[in-house]
């Protein structure tokens, strides 16, 4: 019976047992129970994200910021345990990194100051999955062909100009696109 708790807190309470027509209780192993009792919360937290990888391509000079399908995550429950959680994190392991990386459905893990995962039955997410997109830029150097037009007749051999080859830096899909400027 919680008649009259009106405040959070961990409350001992008598154990009675009802049973129902022919059956008998001979004996019960307590005499009383523990109930802990909270305040419900709801809170949004920030959603980071980490990736771990075996290697990177050789030609990566930098992988940009994640690009979330939502910036946070409410998380409803217990005040207690809400207020243990300190972000949401998502987890991304891969071999090789060597473009741009878009998962789809990562699953997000409330997580305490220590990144150890919170768990509990009571707490509930809005949405416990989101989509992660990391831009990946790579470096190349490039060939530069000049074309001339030759209106004026002038003699132009193609030693004439410098550089010959130029660094270009840029989304992996769009670098692997150029063959030479």
């Amino acid at each position: 019976d919680m008649n009259g708790i009106q405040t959070a807190g961990t409350y001992k309470l008598d154990l009675n047992i009802t049973s129902p027509s022919g059956i008998t209780v001979i004996d019960k192993s307590s005499s009383e129970i523990s109930v802990t009792v909270d305040k419900t919360t709801s809170r949004h937290f920030p959603i980071e994200v980490k990736y771990r990888s075996t290697d990177v391509d050789a030609s990566i000079y930098e992988i940009g910021d994640p690009i979330l399908s939502v910036a946070s995550i409410q998380i409803s429950g217990p005040q207690k345990i809400v207020d243990s959680i300190e972000k949401m994190l998502v987890t991304l392991n891969m071999d090789v990194i060597k473009d741009t990386i878009d998962s789809k459905g990562c699953t997000v893990v409330p997580v305490d100051e220590n990144e150890m995962p919170v768990s509990s039955p009571y707490i509930k997410l809005n949405q416990s999955t989101v989509d992660v997109l990391i831009p990946v830029y790579k470096e190349a150097d490039v060939e530069i062909i000049p074309v001339y037009s030759d209106e004026l007749n002038y003699t132009i051999s193609y030693s004439d100009f410098s550089p010959k080859i130029v660094t270009v830096k840029g989304k992996v899909e769009a670098v692997n696109s150029i063959d030479c400027i």
